[in-house]
Formats: structure tokens, sequence, C-alpha cells
């Protein structure tokens, strides 16, 4: 049987380490990614996913269920980007890490493209894009996420989809 988000994030906060293993191997793609959106940098961004999980090991102890799992769980994920951002700044450019790396995230080639994409983006839009394209939140959990009602992330992310589609066609791309 397959445990729902809320029961590994409560089970990892009573030491388990079986769901912290498997909340990691279900979520550190989208939080390196949302990560990655506003730290633009791949070593800042790794850092991110691990003091997200840091985070997530304290908080769990705390977590109670009342709204999605999903989404408390990328806010620890936004916050410890943010946090980071806030620490370093944003002196690194975008491209430049890309070419750095690790042979671990190599299939991230097409993520990565969208990144580009998206650098054009609001770091808001970036996480609202980034929540729904990679972590398949529903728009009421990206609202949750990002403190904006689910009406407004609705709105905001038509408005993102046509911005995209606008840079592919100029790009000559999809």
């Amino acid at each position: 049987m397959q445990l729902s988000t809320a029961a590994k994030i409560k089970l990892a906060g009573q030491g388990d380490q079986q769901a912290l293993s498997e909340l990691f191997d279900e979520f550190q793609l989208p939080i390196y990614l949302q990560a990655f959106a506003l730290l633009h940098s791949h070593a800042l961004a790794e850092d991110a996913v691990q003091d997200c999980f840091v985070k997530l090991m304290d908080a769990a102890t705390r977590y109670r269920p009342t709204g999605s799992a999903r989404a408390w769980l990328m806010r620890i994920a936004h916050n410890a980007a943010v946090d980071i951002l806030r620490r370093e700044g944003r002196g690194t450019a975008l491209f430049d890490e890309i070419a750095h790396v690790d042979k671990g995230y190599e299939e991230l080639e097409g993520e990565l493209e969208f990144l580009r994409a998206t650098a054009q983006l609001r770091d808001l839009d970036r996480t609202i894009i980034i929540c729904r394209v990679f972590a398949d939140m529903p728009h009421a959990e990206v609202a949750q996420v990002v403190g904006l009602s689910a009406g407004a992330v609705r709105v905001r992310y038509r408005r993102i989809i046509a911005q995209l589609k606008e840079f592919y066609e100029k790009e000559g791309r999809r």
C-alpha cells in the first residue's frame, strides 16, 4: 500500500528513515528545480534541497495535516531557497552553472531548457510554473506555497503559459 505524503511526513517526524527516503525520492527534483529557479546556481540549489530536508526532519514532528502535505513541503523548500538567497545574494549568473552540472543531473537537460525559458519570468511566476509542471500540484496547493488565492494562481498560470508559448515561438522551438 502506497502511503500518502502526509503519512510519510508524520512517520519521518517519528524518525522513520524509510518514509524520509521516500519523500526525498519523490520531491528531490521539484525542490531542486524550484530552488534553481530562484537561486540560479546548481550548487546553491543542491544546498537548498539538503536544507529543506534538514528542516523537514525538524518540522515533521510538529506537522498537523490541515492542508495539502505537498504544499506544506514545497513551502519549506521555498523558504530554504529564500534563506540561501538572502544569505548569498544574487551574484551567480543563471547559465554559468549549467556547464558544471553533475553527472547525476545530466538527465535534467529538458528541465534546464525549460528553466532557460522561464528566466524571463519573475521569481513568483517561476515558482508557480515549477510547482504546477514538475510537482504536479493543483492551483489550490500552489496558492498555499506562494501565499496567493487559488484564483490568482490560475490567472497568473494562464499568463505564464502565454509568455512561455511566445518565448518558444520566438526561439523557433516546440
